[in-house]
């Protein structure tokens, strides 16, 4: 992950115009989210990685598992409106030695930041 992910609400143009903080708040406690709310911070890995140096090459990462959810609400019975909830799951962090071999099967994460960065 490059940069950290927020969960959002999208919705679509035509309904866009219609959306209330009360809406909103609305899909928040339905879904169990709540908006801005920000992922894992790569930065502070960085920070920590810079902070604890060591002569053994290292890779430190951040990975989410990005979900999307169609969200329709409608209002007073009449007002609909459509939109996606833009979230994730399982976040994770770490920092791994690239001399070592990490399972696929019980570190996928680790196995895939050693694959791609650590070359």
């Amino acid at each position: 992950m490059d940069a950290p992910q927020i969960v959002a609400l999208q919705w679509e143009r035509s309904s866009a115009a219609s959306v209330t903080p009360k809406v909103t708040d609305s899909v928040e406690q339905s879904l169990g989210i709540d908006i801005g709310t920000q992922s894992v911070d790569i930065d502070a890995v960085a920070n920590y990685m810079d902070s604890n140096a060591t002569s053994t090459r290292r890779v430190g990462y951040g990975a989410v598992n990005l979900q999307r959810m169609e969200v329709s609400v409608t209002c007073d019975g009449s007002v609909s409106l459509d939109g996606e909830a833009m979230m994730w799951a399982e976040d994770e962090t770490g920092i791994i030695e690239c001399d070592r071999e990490y399972d696929p099967a019980t570190a996928p994460v680790a196995a895939a930041a050693r694959a791609n960065y650590c070359g």
